[in-house]
């Protein structure tokens, strides 16, 4: 068990070794707080374990858990923590978005995701059979590894406190490494059996991670789950043979004016959605001074205000007018709307000027590869080096190995004859010309 506690220096980390009873450990792991917290675990086919990943982005992933009280689960979590390999520039984006989450969570009726609470976390590992250990050094065996930082290194070290022992990993090489550490001894839990080479890292290094509000679903699974609840709401009134069987005769009219009523229903469901957002956004845009630049279907998510499980009324006698039911089902379907995933990144010079105005810019980060080379054309790296701001690539391989155009031809012609000459992969030469830039990027 991990647990954070308050000290007259700050905030230490202590260590201890956790038990889960047989029953739970395909169904929880846990890690603790100042508040605890119990990440949620999920069973493979295989019979492996794996932490319960709600989804992941350029930079972090996000976990389920659970918020505990004297251990008395109190609500569901996301727990948000960087990539095993992130670099010190995505540290340092991560830590503006966790200080731009803050201010956003005190903001009064700001439709954002809130932010609980911000954990110092150790090295995590889960094993395959559901405990979650902090990882041995794998040569010595002895000592458990602990963050090192090395000058001059883009990326973040792990490393055995025994010098002479000497091991270290970097973040650069820890998927290639990842045997190392999911196997004995640098786990004492499976030192035999099905799960003695099975793990998943849950944090690389020492790093703060963000304890978020669960939002349970994505606006595209949202109009599933409404188009779903109104066709189970409203099935009586659509299928033929209720009206076939009619105590009495029903104007042929009759059923298209139901399908009416249902369809508006269903507008204004996804109306009252919208709006929803259109606020949210203003919001932000306007007195707040935050621009979303990324606003996609993937970083808006919704929570429904009822239990999408509890019944209805279309369960009671088929005796109720659609009316009342279309009212029960608005109510059931009513959601709030939250908007996810402010990572900083995709300024122009202009805006990145007006940002200045109010806070330091340390990085940007740009669209640029071999196919999407405009920020080293249109001025964008020329203001960031004048101003000692860092640009970093996203989607640095571009669209090479992804369309077939007259652009990404040429480009493959070319890395098939530098792939023969340097020995390398056509991926490492793209990211060589990147690295190349006097930006530094």
């Amino acid at each position: 068990m991990y647990a954070i506690h308050d000290s007259p220096t700050g905030v230490e980390l202590t260590t201890e070794s956790i038990i889960i009873p047989e029953e739970e450990r395909a169904t929880a792991a846990k890690v603790s707080s100042n508040i605890d917290y119990e990440i949620v675990a999920e069973s493979m086919r295989d019979g492996h374990s794996v932490p319960a990943k709600m989804g992941e982005g350029r930079f972090a992933k996000v976990y389920k858990a659970w918020q505990r009280n004297d251990g008395q689960r109190i609500r569901p979590v996301a727990i948000k923590i960087l990539h095993n390999t992130a670099r010190y520039l995505e540290q340092q984006l991560f830590h503006q978005e966790i200080q731009l989450l803050k201010s956003l969570s005190l903001a009064a009726r700001t439709q954002v995701v809130n932010i609980i609470d911000v954990v110092d976390l150790g090295p995590m590992i889960m094993c395959g059979c559901g405990r979650i250990y902090h990882p041995q050094c794998p040569l010595c065996g002895v000592k458990k590894l602990h963050r090192r930082d090395i000058v001059g290194r883009e990326y973040p070290t792990l490393a055995c406190p025994d010098l002479r022992c000497g091991y270290q990993v970097s973040a650069q090489d820890i998927e290639i490494q990842l045997d190392k550490l999911i196997s004995p001894p640098a786990k004492r839990c499976c030192v035999s059996g099905p799960h003695a080479q099975s793990g998943t890292i849950i944090n690389f290094v020492d790093r703060p991670v963000m304890v978020m509000e669960l939002q349970e679903s994505t606006l595209a699974a949202t109009a599933e789950h409404a188009r779903a609840l109104f066709a189970q709401s409203c099935s009586q009134f659509l299928q033929p043979e209720i009206i076939r069987h009619a105590a009495r005769p029903l104007p042929p009219t009759w059923r298209s004016r139901q399908v009416c009523q249902i369809q508006r229903a269903m507008a204004l469901n996804k109306l009252m959605l919208m709006v929803q957002l259109a606020e949210a956004v203003s919001k932000l845009h306007g007195p707040l001074e935050i621009v979303h630049k990324d606003l996609t279907p993937d970083n808006i998510m919704v929570n429904f205000k009822a239990d999408l499980n509890q019944p209805v009324r279309m369960q009671m006698p088929r005796n109720l007018p659609l009316s009342m039911i279309l009212h029960d089902a608005i109510n059931i379907a009513e959601c709030e709307v939250k908007i996810i995933d402010f990572g900083l990144s995709n300024f122009t010079s202009s805006e990145t000027e007006l940002i200045r105005q109010k806070t330091e810019v340390s990085y940007n980060q740009v669209q640029f590869s071999a196919t999407h080379h405009e920020a080293m054309l249109d001025g964008s790296f020329d203001y960031m080096q004048v101003h000692g701001i860092r640009p970093m690539s996203w989607n640095p391989l571009g669209t090479v190995f992804r369309e077939d155009t007259e652009q990404t031809r040429r480009l493959k012609k070319v890395l098939a004859e530098l792939v023969e000459k340097y020995g390398v992969g056509s991926d490492t030469i793209l990211l060589a010309w990147i690295l190349k830039h006097p930006a530094k990027v």
